[in-house]
């Protein structure tokens, strides 16, 4: 970043910062979804760039921020969004720039001033591709290939979702004397399901997606660590999951 901006010492926080040549810096600020947080949050995403608005860039140099909303979900958040990044930069422009050009540009990469551009890229595939523009010829990006290392990394991990939810759920028990595996298994116990003939993991996401759907109706304890209804589901379906996990476990400790 002090290649462009000469004197650059700030440690705010920047999740990449990459050059592509002496002075051809890329920083990118990375959130999983913008509809968590409040206006806050949302401005602290060019809180770095602020820092540096009202200096000059050095002459050859150019400093492309990239916003990247990993998730693309359907919500009036990205207005919200784009409005506070304006607002939250809006003194510090060098030149007058309208809010509406602001808004109209700020996806297809806006030039705030002399060597600094500002750009929001929403979902992995814009993500993937306005940082192999960036990178030009000297090293496009094949968006399948990371697309299939995305995939990767997105597959449930047992290790991880245990860790994730168990430390969730012992805070209820210690806590707040509130035992959501428990209220889990006696709902279960109205349900009619088999697992004894599952193979793979598709399988048992498939059957406690549909677990979840019938059950989160009937959860009528106001216990779960969430809010959003989606987020109640998606925590039962992870409960559902870890008790599949416990029963393959068991069942082939049995067997050995």
């Amino acid at each position: 970043m002090s290649e462009v901006f000469k004197g650059y010492d700030s440690k705010l926080d920047i999740d990449v910062v990459a050059r592509r040549t002496e002075g051809k810096i890329l920083g990118l600020q990375l959130r999983s979804r913008d509809d968590t947080g409040g206006t806050t949050a949302k401005g602290s995403l060019v809180e770095a760039l602020r820092r540096v608005m009202k200096i000059n860039a050095e002459k050859d140099t150019e400093l492309f921020y990239l916003i990247g909303i990993w998730e693309k979900i359907k919500s009036n958040q990205k207005g919200i969004t784009i409005r506070k990044i304006y607002e939250s930069l809006e003194l510090h422009f060098q030149k007058k720039i309208s809010k509406e050009d602001f808004i109209n540009n700020i996806e297809k990469g806006i030039k705030l001033h002399q060597g600094v551009v500002l750009k929001l890229a929403y979902g992995n595939k814009e993500i993937i591709k306005s940082i192999s523009d960036w990178t030009r010829e000297d090293a496009k990006l094949n968006y399948q290939s990371m697309n299939n290392i995305i995939a990767t990394l997105e597959r449930s991990d047992d290790l991880w979702l245990a860790y994730g939810i168990a430390s969730l759920e012992l805070e209820n028990i210690e806590l707040k004397r509130i035992n959501n595996i428990e209220y889990l298994n006696e709902l279960l116990k109205t349900e009619t399901y088999d697992i004894s003939g599952f193979t793979t993991n598709e399988e048992y996401l498939h059957l406690a997606n549909e677990l979840a759907l019938t059950i989160i109706p009937k959860w009528n304890k106001d216990s779960l660590p969430v809010a959003a209804m989606a987020e109640k589901a998606h925590y039962i379906r992870d409960l559902i999951l870890l008790r599949f996990v416990y029963h393959v476990s068991k069942t082939k400790s049995h067997l050995i």
